[in-house]
């Protein structure tokens, strides 16, 4: 199921002066976007038509010189520009125009929709909040409100105001630069890449010091590196062997789009049951969603609890399963490890123990602890993610807008009675599209 989408990537004027030529090709590579959505900063000297000019894609500007740029369609999804509230009836005149449909949901990218806390009653309010609120009872279309003032982990409905942010996160060395992927009902999908994971330093254990030494030796590029041999890249004033290996494999293995086995140990699971997962929390009170793919069946199974009364019956179920198809077949997961097999032996010993024993006795392994862990194989990625690596490796993987995170508060959510019921068919998809990724990493493993 193909759904009509638009990539907007988030950028500031400090991102802009950080990154050189090869890493901003990297960033529009890495994400592909449709359009690049520039977010002031106070103080910045930028030359809109510098920054126009280093981008293919749309570039958005709300507080420079393309005003003339108040809307534009990407991929059928409407985007309506203004550079504050006192610009709000731009969007009425566009609607009037006929340019927009009642029908359609659009975005409106705005860059003064903020946050302010009060210290006193330590209470939240929307800063000018009745004026985008009245915009929003004006108009016929449905409207997401995009803001560059509140960073892209921001999501909250405001009576009817859908408000999401945009702006990159500050994190340790750096920035987490944002993609914002809008869907035509409104939803928005958040995927983020840490500034530090472009160009030469989106290899394995490469800081700004090494990307000098290569540099220096004539290295500028992934290609570059990984066409140099092991002993070129040791012979490198400061660069070991341990280093030159990784800088070996991973270039490799990103610049060619495949795994690179480190060694020969047998791959885990020749014909596995894969398995994930989704809990409330880091602590959970409930496993509510199991999704596995069995490759000796070609089968795919899902149990799921829409209540918490179901919280039980989602393991019985699940082990049901199990012990009638899988207990010959390896479990595998990705960062099984980290929690999924720990919460799983938790919860089937309080609500099934009866089949205590075999759950103690599956063979359960974790592909991520194989080969990161274990380092048997690196992988193309540049993050951890399993979607990515999968992506990177050839597969057309689904994208859902959905992230764990996300999925996990709107779980909440709908046990609070917060939100309305969650779109079950969307969920299962994600965990479909998870599970996907795993099925191909593991394929491609064993075919290297």
């Amino acid at each position: 199921m193909v759904e009509s989408a638009a990539k907007i990537v988030s950028i500031t004027p400090t991102i802009l002066r950080w990154l050189n030529d090869y890493s901003i090709d990297d960033l529009v590579d890495y994400y592909d976007p449709d359009a690049f959505f520039v977010i002031d900063e106070e103080g910045a000297d930028v030359d809109f038509r510098d920054v126009r000019s280093r981008f293919d894609p749309v570039c958005i500007y709300p507080a420079r010189e393309n005003k003339r740029i108040r809307h534009v369609s990407l991929n059928g999804i409407e985007f309506i520009i203004v550079d504050g509230v006192e610009n709000l009836d731009i969007a009425k005149e566009i609607e009037k125009m006929g340019e927009i449909s009642e029908d359609d949901n659009v975005y409106l990218v705005t860059t003064d929709l903020d946050v302010e806390i009060d210290t006193t009653s330590l209470s939240a309010s929307l800063v000018n909040q009745d004026a985008y609120k009245t915009h929003s009872g004006d108009t016929k279309a449905r409207y997401v409100y995009i803001t560059g003032s509140l960073q892209s982990s921001y999501r909250q409905e405001w009576g009817k105001m859908a408000v999401q942010g945009a702006r990159p996160r500050e994190i340790q060395g750096g920035l987490a630069i944002p993609q914002l992927t809008c869907f035509s009902d409104g939803r928005v999908g958040v995927k983020t890449l840490e500034s530090h994971k472009l160009g030469l330093r989106a290899l394995e254990g490469v800081g700004r010091r090494t990307v000098e030494k290569l540099e220096a030796n004539g290295y500028h590029t992934r290609e570059e590196v990984s066409n140099a041999t092991r002993g070129d890249l040791k012979e490198i004033y400061g660069i070991g062997e341990k280093t030159a290996n990784k800088l070996w494999y991973h270039s490799r293995a990103m610049v060619k789009g495949k795994v690179m086995r480190r060694t020969n140990y047998p791959v885990p699971g020749k014909n596995p049951v894969f398995i994930s997962i989704e809990t409330d929390g880091v602590t959970p009170s409930v496993i509510w969603h199991i999704c596995v793919y069995n490759s000796k069946s070609k089968e795919y199974k899902i149990f799921y609890a829409r209540t918490p009364e179901q919280k039980q019956e989602v393991i019985q179920s699940f082990m049901s399963w199990y012990a009638a198809n899988g207990t010959d077949q390896t479990i595998l997961s990705w960062k099984g490890w980290e929690g999924d097999y720990h919460h799983l032996t938790k919860f089937i010993a309080e609500y099934t123990p009866e089949y205590g024993s075999i759950w103690d006795k599956a063979n359960k392994r974790d592909l991520y602890f194989w080969t990161t862990e274990q380092n048997n194989a690196v992988l193309p990625g540049r993050t951890d993610d399993i979607v990515e690596h999968a992506t990177e490796l050839g597969y057309d993987i689904p994208n859902t807008g959905l992230t764990s995170n996300y999925v996990r508060k709107v779980y909440r959510q709908w046990m609070s009675n917060e939100v309305s019921e969650p779109n079950w068919e969307l969920i299962h998809r994600y965990h479909k599209a998870k599970i996907d990724a795993l099925v191909g990493v593991h394929k491609e493993i064993i075919i290297d």
